[in-house]
């Protein structure tokens, strides 16, 4: 096996990589994904923190390519883990193995600029850019766009405002292929032909999922693969549940309708391009944008219930869809008119996007699908203490109109699992508690074929021939850190606090934190389940902590999760303040991150009105909703949290948890049960 022989020492990667050393448990994780891939099997792998998961599962890859020309997808959640792949890991192996492979990081369309777009938006920037602001942001776009090598949103120097990138960047509907004038220098289509020609494909989960989406119907992404890595999986059925899922706001309606014609302002596509009635059309549409979403707000002030969730269809008229419909109907004949063929795809565009969302808010209203949890979402961000809202204003108020599905493992069966031989899950947490075979996991996402119904189960059909085969062809294994936690990590389980749902628990816990931020210097991670906790935590500790010279980062200010961590990275005395973006996927070595604190075992808030209508389906199903859903996800999250702190071997730390919980409750052990083993010291100090 040629897995081994590459990372055997003295073997090809030790003689490229100085310092190396052969770990058991990544030749072990190596070759369970070099025999899933030779005998077609699925296989999910738990690899802890410092294995060396991602040699382990692109050596079997790469093996694949070279000895049997199968072309492989490599999908992350990150986009620092897709940075890490493509630019570094790749390219070392590459180079260690001396192999020729070809290997691509697949975009989304909408990622690149379309250089036709851009000329066009220039020659009309007066009419369809209101104000100088914007036309400035084209500028640099265009100063951009002429030098940079791959015409990607990642590499502009400042992200551009959104009223200028959804004008100028590539669109499958606006695409005049090889007709287009800048064909043979289009960054989308030089992009595509690279990822044809290469072998492994590195990918995130939202695209993996529109691809297999498409190919539904015929179409696809990315070109035909046979074997797929995921990593970071367990967040498969999170991206799964958001790509399925759909939401419309007033704002977004607005916003297209504004890009055709704005009255206030004179400007939009259909400004020049257009005539009185088909400029009257869109006014007519804004104004029942207005009064659809004025209604909705109003019957959800008066009736709905807390949490925005429908269980029933709002009476609310829908005067929206008729009034985009005829926005549709009245640019159908402009489009045939147009004597510009560049002018007949804007309008195209923007009718089929119309159209689009006459038919999405029909569907959300109506709640025309199966098996879906339905709500409508304050649209206003979330705020913390000393912040403003980003966006405010109106933007802060609007309503949406949202839906997703309550269960995913069908469709991921269907699409994923089903349809191709071999595809490895890997993550440093699969397994939620007492679950070394994953089984919770694995059925969420589908990769077992998915339970029947109730009434199925009472009166259980023959099951097909290949049924038990389908199921058998999972694999699991679980190979621990080979970090030395117990030297490297101390918990301390502060089990004075009050109960969490008392209202004593908030300032108790506000004095814990600001004690343990002092015995680590700041250095840390303030873990929270909720912003309104988050943030009345930050108003209560920042002043005396600042005045002390910490600097306190909070989630939901004025700085994105990314400039965050930046800032804390070079920043003494720092502390993030974090909800759900800092309990996994993010990456701290060294001293800068010595302390995390786990304010509340990360139970999912049960009204939410997702988690409210899977823990209904659950009950529905027979299942008992805390301990087959609400549990293991907890476990599951609380082991990404704790992830947080040991990143390397050098890595020394504390993880402190605030919930007493833990060790008054019986399910306790089980988010216990589920860490490494590590010191453990607890106290009773009253807070």
């Amino acid at each position: 096996m040629l897995v081994r022989e590459w990372l055997a020492p003295g073997g090809r990667i030790a003689r490229c990589l100085p310092g190396f050393e052969p770990r058991p448990q990544q030749v072990a994780m190596a070759e369970a994904v070099a025999a899933a891939f030779g005998a077609g099997r699925h296989l999910a792998v738990e690899a802890g923190t410092g294995v060396g998961k991602t040699f382990a599962y692109l050596l079997p890859a790469i093996e694949q390519i070279l000895a049997h020309g199968r072309r492989v997808v490599v999908s992350t959640h990150t986009i620092a883990l897709q940075e890490q792949l493509i630019r570094k890991d790749v390219p070392f192996l590459q180079e260690a193995l001396g192999e020729p492979f070809r290997a691509e990081l697949v975009k989304g369309r909408q990622n690149y600029v379309s250089l036709r777009r851009l000329q066009g938006l220039s020659e009309k920037q007066n009419t369809l850019l209101p104000n100088l602001f914007l036309r400035d942001a084209l500028h640099a776009v265009e100063d951009w766009a002429y030098r940079t090598e791959d015409g990607s949103l990642a590499s502009l120097p400042q992200q551009p405002p959104l009223d200028v990138w959804e004008k100028v960047r590539s669109e499958h509907n606006n695409c005049l292929g090889r007709r287009c004038p800048t064909y043979d220098l289009c960054f989308y289509q030089r992009a595509r032909r690279r990822a044809d020609e290469a072998q492994l494909l590195v990918v995130n989960h939202a695209l993996l999922m529109s691809d297999l989406l498409l190919r539904r119907s015929g179409a696809s992404v990315l070109p035909d693969y046979e074997l797929v890595i995921i990593d970071e999986a367990h967040t498969l059925e999170g991206v799964a549940s958001d790509q399925l899922g759909v939401s419309v706001s007033a704002g977004q309606v607005q916003h297209v309708l504004a890009g055709l014609f704005n009255e206030r302002t004179g400007k939009g596509l259909l400004a020049t391009v257009g005539a009185d009635e088909h400029r009257r059309a869109v006014v007519a549409a804004q104004s029942a944008c207005s009064q659809f979403y004025d209604a909705l707000a109003e019957w959800h002030r008066r009736h709905g219930r807390s949490n925005g969730r429908l269980v029933a269809v709002p009476p609310v008229a829908n005067v929206l869809t008729p009034a985009l419909e005829r926005v549709v109907a009245a640019l159908g004949p402009l489009q045939k008119e147009l004597p510009r063929e560049q002018d007949r795809y804007e309008v195209g565009a923007a009718a089929e996007r119309a159209a689009e969302l006459a038919a999405e808010v029909h569907s959300l209203l109506a709640q025309t699908e199966a098996e879906q949890v339905y709500w409508i979402e304050d649209g206003a961000e979330p705020r913390t203490g000393g912040g403003a809202r980003r966006g405010g204003g109106d933007a802060a108020r609007r309503i949406s109109l949202c839906a997703a599905p309550l269960d995913v493992a069908g469709v991921l069966h269907e699409l994923l699992f089903a349809r191709l031989p071999s595809v490895v899950l890997t993550s440093a947490t699969l397994a939620a508690a007492g679950d070394d075979r994953f089984e919770y996991l694995l059925a969420r996402l589908g990769v077992v074929p998915p339970a029947p119904p109730p009434t199925a189960r009472r009166r259980p059909p023959a099951p097909p021939a290949d049924a038990s085969a389908r199921a058998a062809r999972v694999d699991t294994l679980r190979l621990g850190s080979p970090f030395d936690f117990e030297r490297q990590v101390t918990l301390h389980i502060e089990t004075g606090l009050p109960d969490p749902s008392a209202a004593e628990f908030t300032p108790a816990a506000c004095r814990a934190i600001t004690h343990f931020l002092r015995q680590t210097e700041g250095r840390a991670f303030v873990l929270f389940t909720s912003y309104r906790m988050l943030g009345e935590c930050v108003r209560t500790v920042r002043e005396e902590l600042e005045a002390d010279g910490y600097t306190l980062l909070a989630q939901g200010e004025d700085r994105s999760p990314a400039q965050m961590l930046a800032q804390f990275r070079v920043t003494p005395r720092a502390a993030i303040f974090g909800t759900d973006s800092f309990w996994q996927g993010v990456d701290v070595v060294g001293e800068a991150l010595s302390n995390v604190i786990i304010v509340k075992l990360p139970f999912a808030v049960p009204d939410r009105p997702t988690v409210e209508a899977r823990i209904d389906l659950v009950r529905q199903r027979g299942g008992n909703p805390f301990n087959d859903y609400q549990l293991p996800e907890a476990v599951l999250k609380f082991r990404q949290g704790f992830g947080r702190l040991i990143r390397s071997r050098s890595d020394r730390g504390i993880v402190v948890l605030l919930d007493p919980r833990v060790v008054r409750k019986p399910y306790g052990r089980r988010f216990l049960d589920s860490l490494p083993p590590c010191r453990r010291e607890v106290s009773e100090r009253p807070w």
